[in-house]
Order: C-alpha cells, then sequence, then structure tokens
C-alpha cells in the first residue's frame, strides 16, 4: 500500500493548475469530496493508521486555499459506504455542479486489483464495507469513477488516489509550449500516483521518496527552460526519473489521462499568467501591448504570450496601415484570442470583411435614411393587433411606437451579415467559460401556442444548449437563443464589436429609401421565416430572397434581436438626428426584427419591440456592429 499523498494533493491545488484555484473560470466553484477510512469492517482487510487523520488534514488545507466550508464533503470510516460515496457523486453533486467548476477527489485507503477474463486488470477503490472477496459487488472500480465523471458537468476533476496503481487505462502525451492553450481550454480527468502495483513504499527524511522528490520538483526544479508553467505529463516524467533512482529502483510513479485532452498545469509560485493569442489577417504587423514589443505576425500563425492578468491595450502598426487598437483583459490562467483586422490608409472602405469571431461583416455607408414608422403603418397594426396588449402584440404602447417617421444620418459603419450562430456562440463560451443569464438563473422563458394564442412562460433548464430544455442541441447553423442582452453584449465585446444601435440596426434592414421590409414595400412570401410557416428558427441566411438593400440576411424573421438602446416609447420625438444613440437611461432595451412567429405587419423594418435586458427566451438572438476605424 502507498503512502497517503496529503503533501501531494496540497501541492497540487497550491500550485495553481487547469483545474485548480483559478481556471477554467473565476467564477466558477470548487468542491471536494474527502474520503478517507481506517477502520473497515471486513476482518480480512488491514486497519490502516492515518488514513482519516490524513482526510481532516487534506480538508484544513482545501480551506486554507479558498474552498468553501459547504463545498467540502467529508467522508471518513463509517460513513464511506460503496453507496454513500456513488450516491454523493453520481446523483447529489450532479445536481448542484456547473460546467464552469471543478471536483477534486481525495481517497485515503485500500486499492485492490481484479484479473478479467481477456487478461486486462481492473482497478477498485475499497469503500469501507468492501469485501475483497466481492469486489465487482462491493467495491467502486475504476470503470465506475469514469462513468460517474460522465454524469458530472465540471470542466475539470482531479482525483488523488491512495491507493495502489492498477487498471486506471491511463495514456499519456508529449508536451510542447505551443499547447499550453489547448491544456489549459479542454477538459480532463487526470491522476497520478506515487507507484506501480505492489511497489513497496520508501521514505525519506520523514517524507516517502516520492513527496520528497515532487516537493523539489513544485518548488522549481521541474520547471525547465525558465518557464512560469508545468504540465501535469512533464511533471510525471520528472518525477519517474528521481523517484525510481532514489529509492532504489522500488518505486515508479504513475499518471496520465482517464479521459479528455487537457492538462492540469501547475504554475510556478507568485507567477500568476494568462495567455494571449493573436492572429493577422494581414502579414507584416508589429504588435504591442502597451509599451511592450510582443512580435511581428505572419500569414496566420499567432503570436502567442505570457502575460500576467490585467488589463492591456494593444496597438498593432504596419507602414501603409491605420494603426488597430483594442483594449484587452487577460484573466489568470485562460487563453485570450484577438484577430487583427488591420486597414490600409487608402482606398474605400471595404464593403465586405470577416469579425475577429469569423463572423462575415457587410459595410452601410454613411448618410441619411428614414427611420420610424408611418403613420399608415402604425394604424394597419392596431387594425391587426385590436386591443391585445398580450401574445404576439403585447404591450400597450403600439400606437406610439414608431412615429414619428423622421430623416436621420449616421456614419458609414459594419454589421454581421448573419445572426449570430450557436456555433460562432459556443466558441466564445469556449474562449471565455460564459455562464449564460439563463444557465446561472435555471431557467428561460419560452414562446408557444396554447389555445388562446401565443404566450410566453418560464421553463427550468432551458437554456442556449437545449432550447425547451429536453431536445438536442440545436443546430450550429442555427441563431443562437435563450441569451439576454447581457449574453448579447458580452459575446460582441469578445469578438471586438458591440451591438448595433437602434438606428444602425434599422438603416442595414431598410436602406437609405426606408423600405418597409426588407427586400421592398409589398409583403412576400418564402423570404423570410416568420408567422410560424417553419415552427422554430432555421440556418442564417436560408432566405437570400429577404436580402436588405446591403445584402444583410434575416433581418426579417427568424429571430428578435438585440439592439444595444435603451426602450423609450417617446425616444423618436426627441432623440438627435445625427448618430442617435438611444435613451441614457431605461428599464427595458429594444428588439428588432420579427421572430419566427411574429406576424407580418409586427415584422416591419420599422417595427420596435423591447425585453426585460436580463432575461432571455426561444425567441431573441443578436447579431454584433463594428465602427469604421
Amino acid at each position: 500500500m502507498l503512502r497517503r499523498l496529503l503533501a501531494l494533493l496540497t501541492l497540487l491545488l497550491a500550485a495553481g493548475s487547469a483545474a485548480g484555484q483559478a481556471p477554467p473560470t473565476a467564477s466558477g466553484e470548487s468542491w471536494a469530496v474527502v474520503i478517507g477510512i481506517n477502520a473497515y469492517q471486513n476482518e480480512r482487510v488491514p486497519r490502516l493508521r492515518y488514513a482519516v487523520n490524513d482526510a481532516h488534514s487534506v480538508a484544513s488545507a482545501l480551506l486554507r486555499l479558498g474552498f468553501k466550508p459547504d463545498r467540502i464533503v467529508m467522508l471518513t470510516d463509517s460513513e464511506a459506504t460503496k453507496t454513500r460515496i456513488e450516491t454523493l457523486l453520481g446523483d447529489e453533486l450532479r445536481q448542484r455542479i456547473g460546467p464552469a467548476d471543478r471536483l477534486l477527489v481525495f481517497f485515503a485507503g485500500h486499492g485492490l486489483t481484479d484479473r478479467l477474463r481477456s487478461g486486462e486488470e481492473e482497478g477498485y477503490l475499497l469503500p469501507v464495507d468492501g469485501d475483497p472477496g466481492r469486489l465487482f459487488g462491493s467495491a467502486i472500480s475504476m470503470t465506475a469513477l469514469r462513468q460517474i465523471s460522465d454524469r458530472l458537468r465540471a470542466r475539470h476533476i482531479l482525483y488523488v488516489v491512495d491507493a495502489c496503481y492498477s487498471g486506471y487505462a491511463l495514456y499519456n502525451r508529449s508536451i510542447a509550449t505551443d499547447l499550453l492553450d489547448e491544456m489549459l481550454r479542454k477538459p480532463a480527468i487526470q491522476i497520478l500516483t506515487a507507484g506501480r502495483q505492489g511497489d513497496e513504499a520508501q521514505e525519506k527524511g520523514g517524507h516517502g521518496v516520492f513527496t520528497d522528490v515532487l516537493l523539489r520538483g513544485l518548488a522549481g526544479e521541474a520547471f525547465g527552460g525558465g518557464k512560469g508553467w508545468l504540465a501535469l505529463d512533464e511533471l510525471g516524467v520528472w518525477l519517474k526519473q528521481r523517484v525510481y533512482t532514489e529509492s532504489n529502483r522500488k518505486q515508479l510513479p504513475q499518471y496520465g489521462n482517464l479521459s479528455g485532452e487537457g492538462q492540469f498545469v501547475f504554475m510556478r509560485a507568485g507567477g500568476a499568467v494568462g495567455l494571449l493569442s493573436v492572429r493577422s489577417r494581414v502579414a507584416g504587423v508589429t504588435l504591442f501591448a502597451g509599451s511592450q514589443r510582443l512580435g511581428t505576425l505572419q500569414d496566420s500563425e499567432p503570436v502567442v504570450s505570457e502575460l500576467p492578468p490585467g488589463i492591456y491595450r494593444l496597438r498593432a502598426e504596419k507602414r501603409g496601415h491605420r494603426t488597430w487598437e483594442r483594449e484587452v483583459r487577460i484573466p489568470e490562467y485562460q487563453r485570450v484570442e484577438v484577430t487583427i483586422d488591420i486597414e490600409p490608409l487608402s482606398g474605400e472602405p471595404r464593403t465586405s470583411l470577416t469579425g475577429e469571431d469569423g463572423a462575415e461583416m457587410v459595410l452601410v455607408p454613411a448618410g441619411p435614411f428614414w427611420m420610424g414608422s408611418t403613420e399608415a403603418e402604425v394604424a394597419a397594426a392596431l387594425k391587426f393587433c385590436g386591443t391585445s396588449t398580450t401574445g404576439a402584440c403585447g404591450g400597450g404602447d403600439l400606437a406610439q411606437r414608431g412615429l414619428p417617421r423622421r430623416r436621420v444620418t449616421l456614419d458609414a459603419f459594419h454589421i454581421d451579415r448573419y445572426e449570430v450562430t450557436n456555433a460562432l456562440f459556443a466558441r466564445f463560451v469556449t474562449a471565455t467559460t460564459h455562464r449564460t443569464n439563463a444557465e446561472i438563473a435555471g431557467s428561460s422563458w419560452f414562446w408557444a401556442l396554447r389555445d388562446k394564442g401565443w404566450g410566453v412562460e418560464p421553463i427550468s433548464n432551458a437554456t442556449w444548449r437545449s432550447v425547451d430544455s429536453k431536445s438536442a442541441p440545436p443546430p450550429d447553423d442555427h441563431p443562437v437563443v435563450h441569451v439576454s442582452w447581457f449574453d448579447a453584449t458580452a459575446y460582441c465585446r469578445w469578438a471586438g464589436k458591440r451591438l448595433p444601435t437602434e438606428a444602425e440596426w434599422e438603416k442595414a434592414a431598410r436602406g437609405e429609401e426606408g423600405r418597409e421590409f426588407p427586400w421592398g414595400e409589398q409583403w412576400a412570401k418564402n423570404r423570410a421565416n416568420i408567422a410560424n410557416t417553419v415552427g422554430g428558427t432555421t440556418a442564417v441566411g436560408q432566405y437570400p430572397m429577404g436580402a436588405s438593400p446591403y445584402g444583410v440576411l434575416d433581418m426579417t424573421g427568424n429571430v428578435w434581436e438585440w439592439v444595444n438602446d435603451w426602450y423609450d416609447v417617446e425616444y423618436y420625438k426627441t432623440g438627435v438626428a445625427k448618430n442617435p444613440p438611444g435613451p441614457a437611461t431605461g428599464s427595458l432595451r429594444v428588439t428588432r426584427g420579427g421572430g419566427w412567429f411574429a406576424p407580418p405587419i409586427l415584422s416591419r423594418a420599422s417595427a420596435r419591440w423591447r425585453g426585460n435586458p436580463g432575461l432571455a427566451n426561444n425567441n431573441v438572438g443578436f447579431r454584433c456592429a463594428r465602427s469604421l476605424p
């Protein structure tokens, strides 16, 4: 039996790894299950001396490292039964642990191995009521642990097991500097033990040889080349060589992945860093962070830099091009991706370009346009809605909502050709570990057709990942829904863009002449996904005949779209005529464009809607805009 790894656990946490104190997100919770068993119930199982003490010491170490008392569950001796351990991990914590959280499981006790018919070996952890003669029914196999791990939503799971290695189905991989961002970003379940099956633990200077070498490694000896970080696989190789030698060839540590491709990454004490990865669509661009020169970008190869956490002013320069600048925040142990699209000094602005998130954008030129509804359009909407203030018509201010029609002048800007899709939003979530308001609240709002017409109701666990909490993930090319105004704003900021103003959105939808619909003055079938003809969202760009004068698609139908402005029914009467920014304050934000079930009369290019910025539903998405340099 191997020595218990209290020192190992403490160092793993204190070092700050991808599954440790900071990554994957500062908002994630830290959970721990700490198990220690001295007094086994089966008389054939030897009693241990230090397992329970070690478990209590681990819990104390976790508290010192910032784990909250109500996030640490202790199971010692009679409490640590097979049923209790599996129920706690597989059922209770499954309901509480979120996708940005991390879980540490510490087990101090006996581990045994069973040889299978195939010749392979299966490792088991022995709970307090375990029977060595009935491992399958009374112990916890590594297969069961992997199944339990699959039920948990935690990004990173760390098993620190004081039991002999065997049958853990580990695999290793080589490590290079350019994989650091991948290791931090991707999920993983990993394990590190002090020796092989049957290895006899050796002691040295009050520690096991393994712990003594590990202490030296994490103190700095294992960090090669002056690097500020150390991957678990690098540490494992370093430990193997030294522990094997210093134990007189009696101990050989084992390490690797149970699943996933990520890595626990240890950061040198006091050296918390983040990763900045910058690409440029133009070669030969020199990049600076403040006064620090980060390098010159060539072709599609990124410049990846380790930087202390903080806010940086990035600047990109190239002769004959406009200087590009952007402010970025580098969090601890996280990767921030930026793509530069530097523009030449000469010539007109490009009519289309690709944003930093990979979304195609189109130019809306400077100049005036007609904004707002005519009296006749408002009268038609009132006739359609009658006295209804609910459902598809909603609200009691429909008569004034788009009046008066007026001439507004805007500077040129770029706007996304399509609504932001699930695929793009998933990239944002992966890069930032953002949790939407619906995910945090545990519910969202759902528009559905009932006996009395369209109505909206709350529904548990509905998020952008599952539109009604029961269906499979929505298609990648459909517009993302169940996102609040705050979620939309966070995405656009990450992409180096912003939400369009209400005036910008309307000009992009109807052009200078103020068309009633993006394609013209008359409603036409098969040019938009509205009026519940499809029953839900469709892939973006499915209706090319419904393009606006600038080639922007889905400005009518598919989903309503958040814009930047606060909502004020009277704003058109008082707003400025040059680049109107919208009201300075308010309680609701504006949405535009009509969704997949809205009637045509309420999906005109001038039609306005509004919503609580903190709420989301299955009928609202967004697109981003960007000012010209």
